[in-house]
């Protein structure tokens, strides 16, 4: 029978082990192998549990599941499948992780006076929120001149604004999204909770 099993292609082996398993049961709750409907199915029928565990023991049936499994965790230990973000909001977890892996752009529209008196998130941009309408509209030199980095994309996907709580940088992301920056986020925690989670002041 183990012969039988190594010489059917791994797809065969699954559809079928799960298939007699789903569709075929005695009236004992044990699988059966026929080809008559249940009411007429007689307690001689032949029992297919040792088929199933050869077809679930084979080494191509193993080695595919343990494909699939190891294939399920490494989604879930991946940062795609753990990016805490939607198409307006970028939350605090998710945007610990852009910005150590550096996929961020992000735009603090904060005060300048605001910035000198409680702090800055790593690598933020200061653009206050009176400026950003015609500092998105520079070109790109002029920007690179003014803020000394490189002007966002509008077809960038990681521009995220931020504020002190969160509503100027909606405000911020409508701004963005009239000019053109359709994927413009925000980070609504903003620097209330970001410098609770750091112990930072910020009343």
């Amino acid at each position: 029978m183990a012969n039988f099993v190594h010489r059917f292609p791994i797809r065969v082996i699954t559809k079928v082990s799960k298939r007699l398993q789903r569709n075929y049961y005695s009236n004992h709750g044990s699988p059966v192998l026929s080809c008559h409907p249940p009411h007429i199915q007689s307690h001689q029928m032949i029992n297919i549990n040792p088929l199933v565990k050869i077809l679930q023991t084979s080494p191509s049936y193993l080695a595919v599941k343990c494909a699939h499994q190891l294939q399920f965790i490494n989604f879930l230990s991946s940062d795609s499948a753990i990016l805490d973000e939607d198409d307006i909001n970028v939350y605090y977890d998710s945007l610990v992780k852009r910005i150590n892996s550096g996929d961020i752009q992000l735009i603090d529209v904060r005060e300048p006076a605001e910035l000198a008196e409680f702090g800055q998130i790593t690598n933020s941009v200061n653009i206050p929120l009176g400026d950003l309408a015609d500092a998105l509209k520079l070109p790109e030199d002029k920007f690179q001149d003014k803020y000394q980095c490189s002007k966002p994309k509008s077809r960038d996907d990681n521009i995220v604004f931020h504020c002190r709580s969160g509503k100027r940088s909606q405000t911020a992301v409508n701004i963005a999204k009239e000019i053109g920056y359709s994927k413009a986020r925000h980070f609504p925690g903003g620097w209330l909770q970001w410098a609770e989670k750091n112990n930072l002041p910020f009343a």
